[in-house]
C-alpha cells in the first residue's frame, strides 16, 4: 500500500472491508489515488473488483486499473438490442403554428436553417415592465450571470445581507452551480438549485419576502400549481 494520509487511510479501511462509502474532496485531495490503493489491495487478496464509472471519460482515470462504464460492465450496451420496435410520433395535436413547430425540432436536431433563425430572431423584443421582474434571463457565462444580478440587485433599494456558502454546515452542497458569495435584498427573485421536496423543484423560481440579518435567515415565497392536463 502506498503514503496514505490519515483521512485516505480511513477511507481505504472502510472500502478493503467491505463497507459502502460516498468519497468526495476538492481536486487534488487523492480520491482517485485512494480507489487505486484500494482496489490493488483487494486484487491483490484474489477479491474480483469491477470498477466501474458513470461516462467512459472518467474511466481513462483509472486505465491501469482496467475500469469500464456501468453500462458495459452491466451488459447493456445502448440499449439497441432491447428495441426491436421504434415508432416516432410526429403528429403534433397541441400546437397548430407550422413555423414554431418546425423551427423547434429544428433546434432539437441541431440543424437550424435560415427560415428558422428569422423566425425567432422575429420574436425579440423588450418585455413590458410588469413581465421583466418575473422572467428568467438565460445566459452562456457564469460572468454574465454574475454582472446581471448584481446591477438588478442594485435596483432594489432595502437591507442587503450576504450570504456565504461557508457559513452552511451541509459542505455536500458545494458543488452546486451558486456563487461562494451571495447578495440577497428582499423583493428579489432567486432560483433552487437543487431540490428540496417534490414541489420545490431545481430550477424553481421564488422571492425573497422577508430577511433577518441578526439569525442570518430569509424567507422564500414560491407559488405551487397544481396543472391539469385535459
Amino acid at each position: 500500500m502506498g503514503t496514505l494520509d490519515e483521512e485516505q487511510e480511513q477511507a481505504f479501511n472502510l472500502i478493503v472491508s467491505g463497507h459502502n462509502l460516498l468519497l468526495t474532496g476538492q481536486k487534488g485531495t487523492g480520491q482517485s489515488y485512494v480507489i487505486k490503493t484500494a482496489v490493488k489491495h483487494l486484487r491483490s487478496t484474489g477479491k474480483t473488483v469491477a470498477l466501474t464509472c458513470p461516462t467512459g471519460i472518467a474511466t481513462s482515470v483509472f486505465e491501469d486499473e482496467h475500469a469500464c462504464t456501468l453500462h458495459k460492465w452491466a451488459g447493456l450496451e445502448d440499449g439497441r438490442s432491447f428495441f426491436p420496435h421504434h415508432i416516432n410520433l410526429e403528429i403534433i395535436h397541441r400546437q397548430s403554428e407550422t413555423l414554431l413547430v418546425t423551427s423547434v425540432n429544428e433546434l432539437e436536431c441541431g440543424t437550424i436553417s435560415e427560415n428558422t433563425v428569422a423566425f425567432f430572431n422575429s420574436l425579440h423584443r423588450p418585455l413590458q415592465d410588469e413581465h421583466l421582474g418575473k422572467a428568467v434571463h438565460l445566459f452562456a457565462r457564469n460572468v454574465d450571470v454574475d454582472l446581471f444580478n448584481y446591477e438588478r440587485i442594485q435596483k432594489f433599494h432595502l437591507n442587503y445581507m450576504c450570504i456565504s456558502q461557508m457559513m452552511k454546515a451541509v459542505v455536500i452542497f458545494t458543488k452546486i452551480l451558486a456563487p461562494k458569495y451571495l447578495g440577497i435584498k428582499v423583493g428579489i427573485p432567486v432560483m433552487l438549485l437543487v431540490n428540496l421536496s417534490d414541489d420545490l423543484v431545481n430550477g424553481k423560481v421564488g422571492t425573497v419576502t422577508y430577511i433577518d440579518n441578526d439569525s442570518c435567515t430569509l424567507t422564500i415565497q414560491f407559488c405551487i400549481k397544481l396543472l391539469k392536463r385535459q
